[in-house]
């Protein structure tokens, strides 16, 4: 595959998909299409802008496959972890927890900046779901929620 299509498959492959769901957000009500449509068509425009964005600037040197193949194995281990904690302790706690550990060990910040910051995004979350949407978050399986 040569260089240039391999840097473009991840944005082909996901325009397709998304114009396949959005395809398939046609049978539904619209009132609950509206916020799929939504995410069907601001993907569709990621997918263009960065086709576009490759047109014009192409990627610099790859990096060594190894070091890639290490660095995207973290991201879906991380992405696995964070959902089972969401299962186990909750959304909130689970999101406090992640952002602790993703601020300290992969963006090196120093303590305070990670424990406020994993405070307040959860606390943020809690205000917009809770207060203003009044919607109840997933409590965990630990705390009593239920699959």
């Amino acid at each position: 595959m040569s260089r240039g299509l391999s840097d473009r498959l991840p944005a082909l492959c996901f325009g397709t998909v998304s114009i396949v769901y959005l395809f398939l957000c046609n049978g539904i009500p619209a009132a609950a299409a509206a916020m799929p449509l939504q995410v069907g068509w601001v993907t569709l425009l990621l997918c263009v802008v960065d086709l576009v964005a490759l047109q014009i600037s192409p990627p610099a040197k790859p990096m060594r496959a190894q070091a890639d193949l290490r660095r995207q194995g973290v991201a879906v281990g991380g992405v696995l972890l964070l959902g089972g904690a969401m299962l186990v302790l909750g959304l909130l706690p689970a999101v406090a927890l992640f952002m602790f550990v993703a601020l300290r060990v992969a963006g090196r910040r120093g303590l305070v900046a990670s424990l406020v910051t994993a405070t307040l995004v959860p606390l943020a979350l809690w205000a917009v779901f809770n207060q203003v949407l009044q919607l109840d978050l997933f409590a965990g399986l630990l705390f009593g929620g239920e699959v």
